[in-house]
Parts: structure tokens; sequence; C-alpha cells
């Protein structure tokens, strides 16, 4: 009997059945019977060729597209999430967060000492307002990438001194005669 017709009788048995329990085991063979071209390997084969292509792991939107499998896979195939899956195979990877953002240079501390000693900002908005753009990458991404939570904690760890907005002082003189 082929796989096709396997199924078809499956689905017949159980709507002639109409039980839950004729469904749940429907779905349990189902999913033992092989639907489609994704495996294991070829999924992770796809990916590693994505990785060394663009060097990151593709979003989310990226797949199915690109040699990629549809996102969909996972669950249906795999009962798993994306996430989950990437946390599983790709650990290192996914930790550093090049699936979500592209900037792969300038998240090192020592990119962000020389961008905050040439800025000398006075809060992380104003650095990520100054910075250079195509070399280093917004204050957040680097925090993150570093296991950093706060501005102030950033800083220290770097061993650097917070600069504070200065107050511009207006002087003026007025010289007034009296006759």
């Amino acid at each position: 009997m082929a796989r096709k017709q396997a199924l078809s009788a499956k689905i017949g048995q159980s709507d002639a059945e109409n039980e839950p329990k004729s469904a749940k085991k429907q779905n349990s063979d189902i999913r033992v019977h092989p639907r489609c071209k994704w495996t294991e390997e070829r999924i992770n084969k796809a990916i590693d060729e994505f990785l060394v292509k663009n060097g990151r792991l593709p979003s989310s939107k990226e797949f199915g597209k690109n040699g990629l499998p549809y996102i969909e896979i996972f669950d249906y195939r795999f009962q798993t999430t994306y996430t989950a899956w990437m946390k599983q195979f790709y650990p290192t990877e996914y930790a550093q967060g090049t699936s979500i953002h592209k900037c792969a240079k300038g998240a090192s501390l020592e990119e962000f000492i020389a961008e905050y000693n040439r800025l000398k900002p006075f809060s992380k908005t104003d650095f990520n307002a100054r910075r250079n753009r195509k070399l280093i990458c917004c204050i957040q991404t680097i925090m993150r990438r570093n296991g950093i939570s706060r501005w102030e904690k950033l800083l220290s760890v770097c061993g650097l001194t917070p600069y504070k907005k200065s107050k511009q002082k207006i002087i003026t003189e007025i010289e007034v005669e009296i006759r």
C-alpha cells in the first residue's frame, strides 16, 4: 500500500469511528510517516549553508526562500518552534543574536570604548544618535551581546567615566555709564 493510500485509509477510519482516541492515534501515525523532503539533516544543512554564505542565522521571515524550508516545518514535522530549534542546534550563534541583528561588526567592547572616547556622549540615546552606523552597532545590541543590562554598568565594565551634559552658561556683561 502506498503512503498516500495508507494516510487516506487512516483518515477514513477515524471519520467512521469519530472517537477522540482514534484521532489521537491518527495524528501520531501521520507524524511517523515522512510527509516532505525536509529531514533534520537537510534542514540543518540548509541552515549551515545560509550561515556560511551570510555570516548569520536566517531570520524566521527568510524561511521559505534562499533554499530554506518553510517556517511551519518545525511545528509540522518536529513539534517544536523555530526558536527552540535554533537554541538546540545552534546555541552559540543564536545566543549572539545573529539571527535577529545583521550587525555582526562593531559589537565588541573595544570598539565601543573607541567610539565612546571619540563621541564623549552623555547618555545611551546620545551615543546611538551620534555613532558611526557603518562601524558600530547600537548600544542595545552591544549591551545584549556582552551580557550587560544597564548603561552605567557598561561604562563601569569598560572603565569609562560618564560624561555630564554641559549646561552652557550665558554670561552677558552690560556696561552702564551713569552721567
